[in-house]
C-alpha cells in the first residue's frame, strides 16, 4: 500500500523555523510534488500524508459537485431573470395606475366653467325660488 505525500495547507511554524535556521546552500525539507511512500517509511519532507484512494474520492466528489454547482447557478440565473421580468411587469402596471391617478387629479384641479360652478347654481336657484314665491304670493 502506498501513500501520496502532498502539501495542502499553510506552512507550519517548524518549517518556518527550518527555513530561518538553514544555511544559504541548504534546501529546506519542503515537498513540492506528490511522491509515493510505502507504509512505515519516514517522509523525506514536511507536508500532509494523503492516500491515493482519498485523492480519487476527493476528485470524484469534485467532479460531481462542480457540474451540480454549475446547473444550480444556471437555474438561479434563470429564476432571477424570470423574477425580474415579473417585477418589471408589476412595476409597469403600478406606473400606469399612477399616471391615471395623476391625470385624474389634474382634471379635478382644473377650474370649473361658470355653468359648472356650484356657487352659480346655488345663487340662481335661490333667486328663482324667491322670484317664483313672490310671483305666486302676489298673483294669488
Amino acid at each position: 500500500m502506498f501513500l501520496a505525500f502532498v502539501i495542502l495547507s499553510q506552512l507550519s511554524p517548524n518549517v518556518l523555523a527550518e527555513l530561518d535556521a538553514g544555511d544559504a546552500n541548504e534546501r529546506p525539507h519542503l515537498c513540492t510534488i506528490t511522491a509515493p511512500l510505502a507504509v512505515g517509511t519516514p517522509a523525506p519532507c514536511t507536508g500532509l500524508l494523503w492516500s491515493i484512494e482519498q485523492s480519487r474520492k476527493a476528485l470524484g466528489c469534485a467532479s460531481v459537485a462542480l457540474p451540480k454547482c454549475a446547473l444550480s447557478l444556471n437555474l438561479c440565473g434563470k429564476l432571477r431573470i424570470e423574477d425580474g421580468k415579473e417585477k418589471g411587469a408589476l412595476l409597469g402596471i403600478c406606473n400606469s395606475r399612477i399616471d391615471k391617478q395623476r391625470n385624474h387629479i389634474l382634471e379635478l384641479l382644473q377650474p370649473l366653467s361658470w355653468w359648472q360652478n356650484p356657487t352659480f347654481w346655488t345663487v340662481t336657484s335661490s333667486v328663482l325660488t324667491f322670484g317664483v314665491g313672490v310671483y305666486l304670493g302676489v298673483s294669488l
